[in-house]
């Protein structure tokens, strides 16, 4: 009975957890929703033209892509990553940038960082 009663209270801060997280991201889309709306996207879809043929980070909502970016339409990004081709939607990337690179050229290496 006590190993239950000992379990209970960490059960119960899980969920809470569970659902704060659950929360947050019902908030990003929904952000991002809105951002559709308002005129954004075009925005982005400028900015985003501008690396095409670099290799760049692409974070999304739940993941980072690594690749290079071939070509931009008005709502998605074509990238050429190592081993496929993936299209990412322009509504859900948070963040676009160059690969980072040293003084001699050569790629730093990157931690990934977990979006979730």
């Amino acid at each position: 009975m006590n190993s239950v009663l000992c379990f209970l209270p960490c059960f119960v801060i899980i969920l809470i957890y569970a659902e704060y997280r659950n929360r947050t991201k019902q908030r990003v889309v929904k952000n991002i929703t809105n951002k559709r709306t308002k005129g954004t996207k075009k925005l982005m879809f400028e900015l985003s033209k501008k690396f095409i043929g670099k290799e760049c980070i692409i974070y999304t909502l739940n993941a980072q892509i690594i690749g290079v970016i071939k070509e931009v339409s008005d709502s998605a990004i074509l990238i050429d990553s190592k081993n496929s081709t993936e299209i990412v939607n322009l509504d859900y990337i948070i963040r676009l940038r160059e690969f980072p690179r040293n003084k001699k050229g050569r790629k730093k290496s990157i931690v990934s960082v977990a979006l979730d």
